[in-house]
């Protein structure tokens, strides 16, 4: 039987139609790993104020330390000898490493300090309340990482708080790169800040 005019469009409209679905059938794996790749990064690239939010990955050495030191640890309850250490190896100036690994709202900051100390953190920076350990103490704090802005620069702000008396503050971190360098400004409950500078190794 021969086909109309108006029929045959009809019937290779039906015909492609058939073939587009069968062309967007993907297997789940696949479909999964073309989601991936369409998907964008939920931190990286996104900006603050105009500034794009910057990667700390790298292997960071502290070149440069400001503010009065001695008041800061003061304030957080740690001795004259602890203090006098530590004022003896200016503070650990060249002696002290943050090693970083940031990808997305990820960070895993491995803090490497003179005399062998060493202390791990990895965290999700979305606003939400995590668990971490005060190194010297071994003590339960809860820790909650946000983007803010100094000086209309994105920084990594870290807050902390302790399990066992919440109301006893805890310094206030901001992390943030100013040219080649990082940035970690401390900020004790009572408002002393210092700021420790670092450059990659």
């Amino acid at each position: 039987m021969l086909r109309t005019r108006e029929a045959i469009p009809r019937a290779l409209l039906r015909q492609g139609l058939q073939r587009g679905r069968a062309s967007l059938r993907l297997r789940p794996r696949r479909l999964r790993r073309h989601l991936r790749v369409l998907r964008p990064p939920r931190t990286q690239g996104l900006r603050l104020g105009g500034a794009a939010r910057p990667n700390f990955t790298g292997n960071w050495k502290l070149v440069k330390i400001d503010g009065d030191m001695d008041a800061f640890m003061k304030e957080l309850g740690l001795g004259w000898m602890i203090r006098k250490a530590a004022s003896t190896m200016n503070y650990g100036v060249g002696k002290s490493f943050n090693n970083i690994e940031h990808t997305g709202d990820t960070i895993k900051v491995e803090n490497i300090n003179p005399g062998g100390g060493e202390h791990v953190q990895k965290f999700r920076i979305d606003g939400t309340e995590q668990d971490d350990v005060l190194p010297r103490e071994k003590t339960a704090v809860k820790l909650v990482a946000t983007w803010e802005e100094v000086g209309g620069a994105p920084a990594l702000a870290v807050r902390v708080r302790r399990v066992d008396d919440p109301s006893k503050g805890m310094p206030r971190s901001k992390r943030y790169l100013n040219g080649a360098s990082m940035v970690v400004e401390l900020t004790s409950p009572s408002g002393i800040v210092t700021h420790r500078t670092f450059e990659k190794s």
